[in-house]
C-alpha cells in the first residue's frame, strides 16, 4: 500500500526509483481495487522522468519496455477506461530510446 507514494508524495532519487520499478510493477498488474484508481496512471507519468529512465542500463530499460508493452495487451480495458492508451504508447517510445544521454 505504501510503495504506491514512491515518486508521488515520497521524494526519491532515480536511483531508488528504479530499484523500485518491480515492485511497482507489480502493482499495476495487481488487481484493480475498487477503493482506488488503478495506479497504472501514476506509473505512466513517473515513467517520464528523463533521470529515471538514464539510471537504468539498456537492459533494464528494454525490461521496463517489455512490462510496458504487456500492460498494453493485457490491460487493455483499464488502459482504455483511464484514457492513457497515447501515454501509455509514447512512454513506451520514450523508453525504447537506445542512444545515450550526452
Amino acid at each position: 500500500e505504501d510503495a504506491t507514494d514512491i515518486g508521488a508524495n515520497c521524494p526519491v532519487s532515480p536511483e531508488g526509483f528504479a530499484y523500485y520499478i518491480p515492485a511497482l510493477a507489480r502493482i499495476v498488474l495487481a488487481e484493480q481495487d475498487e477503493r482506488r484508481d488503478w495506479y497504472g496512471i501514476e506509473f505512466l507519468f513517473r515513467l517520464r522522468n528523463g533521470e529515471r529512465r538514464w539510471v537504468c542500463l539498456p537492459d533494464q530499460r528494454r525490461s521496463v519496455v517489455a512490462l510496458l508493452r504487456h500492460i498494453f495487451e493485457t490491460r487493455a480495458e483499464l488502459v482504455s477506461e483511464y484514457g492513457t492508451s497515447k501515454d501509455l504508447q509514447d512512454v513506451i517510445e520514450y523508453w525504447s530510446v537506445e542512444y545515450q544521454r550526452l
